[in-house]
């Protein structure tokens, strides 16, 4: 799980490998609780383009997705005052403020959780593949709705610090080194 620490008023939330576990486990039971749905669209992309160009579609839809995913995210950045890069650890993508702005928990909210909204929205409008668009987001949201979640825990007025390895939780403006 995520490393909490507790230093006086501050926090740490610190991606680790547990956490992709979880993200990954998480995945997994979503898939397995919509195999039917997840059917339904293979057999869809199948019958309309062929088996042929059926991988392809499916790899093309999660580049894509990857790309507008965390592009999303570093708009609610860029709108929220801040500045981002996009990089890559291992397969996952990420995208981090780099500034080091403080944000409210609600902006952070809203930058954790912008691309699955949007584009879970966006994907009710593609009829053919709108459905392997929405399944392919939300797996890949999974590490941004286990931050969110977390979020719940933090008192409403903290300040929020995106960093390399997570984020860092600032109460009364007073900020502990977490390493």
């Amino acid at each position: 799980m995520a490393i909490l620490q507790l230093r006086g008023v501050a926090m740490s939330f610190i991606i680790t490998k547990k956490i992709h576990i979880i993200a990954l486990i998480i995945a997994c039971v979503i898939t397995i609780l919509w195999i039917d749905s997840i059917m339904e669209f293979n057999n869809n992309i199948t019958n309309q383009y062929g088996e042929s160009k059926y991988y392809l579609i499916i790899v093309l839809a999660t580049i894509i997705n990857t790309i507008v995913h965390e592009l999303l995210h570093g708009l609610a950045y860029s709108i929220f005052g801040g500045k981002f890069k996009i990089g890559f650890k291992g397969i996952y993508a990420y995208t981090q403020e780099t500034t080091g702005r403080k944000f409210s928990v609600t902006q952070f909210a809203i930058i954790l959780l912008a691309p699955v909204m949007i584009i879970s929205i966006f994907s009710l409008l593609m009829p053919l593949t709108g459905g392997l668009v929405f399944f392919i987001n939300l797996i890949g949201s999974t590490g941004d709705l286990i931050m969110a979640f977390w979020l719940i825990r933090v008192k409403k007025s903290s300040l929020i610090i995106d960093t390399d390895k997570g984020f860092d939780v600032i109460e009364d403006n007073i900020i502990f080194d977490k390493r």
